[in-house]
């Protein structure tokens, strides 16, 4: 007897508990009416990183380049490298050309990661097809220095042309400069 107590204690702690917790949420995310964007614009990053879980929890991947942004940049959470990481690099892997992107500046600068320049080069390439305009930047960057393989100006060019186009404005000078 006192065990069925207990139990039906505990459900109603759980129960009357998550119903506490599940208000709170939903008024502190009602004043943006779901929209993260807004949250995050308003500084509230702790109500961002909530809605932009639910919606990579709906399979999102640009959500996931949000939440990685978050822990990168210590938005409203403590900074950790390794969860921004993981979290671009599940966007990546879904094909968001912003992960790459970011991944690859993680593993450029060896942020939550051994650095691994190989590994930068590729993935800003794949960013940079897909027409990520900072992947296109940072590539023409790297032709440029000899990074991704030897020196190359007309391959930072071509890089530094296609980021500029989309109104870069580090690629345009960039450009500029070659010229």
């Amino acid at each position: 007897m006192k065990f069925d107590r207990l139990f039906l204690w505990v459900i109603g702690v759980i129960f009357i508990g998550g119903t506490t917790v599940a208000s709170v949420i939903a008024m502190r995310t009602a004043p943006y009416d779901g929209d993260a964007a807004a949250a995050f614009t308003a500084k509230d990053y702790e109500v961002a990183l909530v809605l932009w879980q639910d919606e990579a929890l709906e399979g999102d991947g640009e959500a996931l380049v949000h939440i990685g942004w978050l822990y990168e940049n210590a938005l409203g959470v403590f900074q950790d490298y390794a969860v921004a990481a993981e979290s671009y690099r599940r966007a990546a892997d879904q094909g968001v050309a912003a992960g790459q992107a970011r991944l690859a500046q993680m593993y450029e600068n060896g942020l939550g990661m051994e650095p691994d320049r190989d590994q930068a080069v590729a993935l800003y390439t794949l960013a940079a097809d897909h027409g990520n305009a900072f992947a296109q930047f940072k590539r023409g960057d790297m032709s440029q220095a000899g990074n991704a393989a030897q020196r190359d100006y007309g391959e930072a060019a071509k890089w530094y042309r296609l980021s500029a186009d989309q109104g870069y404005p580090n690629a345009q000078a960039k450009l500029a400069i070659l010229y």
